[in-house]
Order: C-alpha cells, then sequence, then structure tokens
C-alpha cells in the first residue's frame, strides 16, 4: 500500500488536460521529506477554471499504476468540488479517528481547559448512535472524568454497552434522548449530525466546524504549506512512516515528534 498527497495549482493549460494530458502527467509528481518521512505529491494535470472530468480520471488510472492506493488532498485541492469527489470515490483517505482516540483526552484536557471546566469534575456526555464507538471512546476516557451520559435518539441500541460497563467497571452510564448541556457538562459529537453550539465535534467529517490542530517540536514546515498539522494528516505521516496505522504506531510517532494539541477552533 502507498499513499501520496494530492495537491492543485493552476499551473496547467486547457491543452496540457485535453490533447496533452499523457505528457502532462508525467511532470505531475514531485517529492518534499519531513524528517526521514518521504511523501510524494501529485498535482492534478486539470485547469482552474472548468477542468476536465476526463482528465481527473485519466489522473486516477496513473495514480493506480503508480500503486497509490491511499490519498490525502491539500487544502487547494480540496476546494475543487470535482477533485475531492472524483479522488475520495477512487481511493482510501485518512479519517482521523484513530488518531483521535489516541489523544481523546490531551483534547477534551485542551478544550475543557478552554471553556474554564475541570474535566476531572466534569460530566462528558457522547452523542452518538454507535454503540461500537461509544464503547471505544467510553474506555479511553472515563478514568478522567467524573460521569459520562450516552445521548441518542435510540436508547435500546444502547443495553449491551451500558450494561457491559456497568458490570465490568461498576460504571453506570445513563442514555438520554435530549440533554440540554449544564455547568461542567462537556458535550462532544462522534458522528457527523446536526452540529450544536458549544459542542466539540470529533467526527471523521472534514467538514466540521471544529478543527483540532497540533503542534510539534519538529515543526512539520514543508508538509504545513499544503495541510493543517490535522487528525487526517498526521494519521497520513504515520502511514508514510510505518505503512500502518494502530496505536502502537501513533504512539511511537507521538513520542518522536512529542505531538501535542495547539488549539482547537470551535464554531461557539
Amino acid at each position: 500500500m502507498k499513499a501520496a498527497m494530492i495537491h492543485f495549482e493552476p499551473v496547467f493549460s486547457h491543452f496540457n488536460q485535453t490533447f496533452g494530458i499523457k505528457k502532462a502527467l508525467l511532470h505531475t509528481k514531485k517529492e518534499i521529506k519531513e524528517e526521514k518521512i518521504k511523501i510524494p505529491v501529485y498535482l492534478v494535470p486539470v485547469t482552474e477554471k472548468n477542468p476536465r472530468e476526463k482528465a481527473i480520471e485519466k489522473f486516477s488510472s496513473f495514480l493506480i499504476k503508480e500503486g497509490i492506493t491511499h490519498i490525502i488532498l491539500s487544502n487547494k485541492a480540496y476546494k475543487n468540488n470535482l477533485i475531492r469527489k472524483k479522488m475520495e470515490t477512487t481511493f482510501e483517505t485518512f479519517t482521523g479517528t484513530e488518531f483521535v482516540k489516541y489523544k481523546l483526552y490531551d483534547i477534551l484536557r485542551k478544550y475543557a481547559g478552554s471553556k474554564g471546566i475541570n474535566l476531572g469534575i466534569s460530566t462528558l456526555i457522547i452523542e452518538t448512535d454507535s454503540p461500537e464507538k461509544a464503547r471505544q471512546y467510553i474506555l479511553k476516557i472515563y478514568k478522567y472524568v467524573k460521569k459520562i451520559i450516552i445521548k441518542s435518539e435510540n436508547e435500546a441500541k444502547f443495553s449491551e454497552i451500558t450494561k457491559f460497563f456497568l458490570e465490568e467497571y461498576g460504571l453506570f452510564i445513563p442514555v438520554e434522548q435530549k440533554k440540554s448541556q449544564e455547568e461542567n457538562e462537556i458535550l462532544i459529537q462522534l458522528d457527523s449530525m446536526v452540529e450544536e453550539k458549544k459542542v466539540l465535534n470529533i467526527s471523521s467529517d472534514i467538514n466540521r466546524s471544529s478543527k483540532i490542530i497540533f503542534g510539534s517540536k519538529k515543526k512539520f514546515k514543508n508538509i504545513t504549506k499544503y495541510l493543517d498539522l490535522n487528525q487526517m494528516s498526521l494519521e497520513f505521516l504515520i502511514f508514510q512512516q510505518y505503512n500502518n496505522i494502530n496505536e502502537e504506531n501513533i504512539k511511537r510517532f507521538c513520542k518522536d515528534y512529542m505531538i501535542k494539541v495547539s488549539k482547537i477552533v470551535n464554531n461557539d
């Protein structure tokens, strides 16, 4: 499996994306480097105005021949709807989910601090429709908060999960359909759903309003010319370095590069 960054710059002509596409494809690849991590960057050979769909399809076929299976779109490439749609349909992308799970305590501590809430005495409201997601996140954080509540329209779906935590950990977790935030309560959304105010949305939907930005002692100046240093781009870097994303590799990467939560841009 190989990954690459897909980038867009208005450097190709109408001729490049039509009759000259075969030659243009030979000039789409370059490489940047972060520490020991080599990052292939491919320029989409289309024009800024009226990008040709067939050119993107040929570009995708070219990437497949190059052995690319996973991609991350640069900020500029992501803004082009046609490029985003075609690329995300053809290739695997990075959601940032595993990285967020690993860094959940640091993320919540940073968020709580910005709200003047003591995480240790807080109530965490987890809004999700996925019992398995709830289980994974609760296991990461239950030791660090006073109480956990699951917010869901379908209470019955969570009966096995709540039974599991009660029997295994002595942890009573109520499930409520409607829960308004009160003092010392933090609401996080795990799924792509209608966002409320004062909510930390950590779903894999890149269009969510909450944005988690990370910092590193190494700065990653080369890649941050193209991307924010968020959970998706960090998973991409981990994949590039270890060819796999798991907790062990995330832990090693965070230790080597001293990855910390820098700021959380929210919808408050």
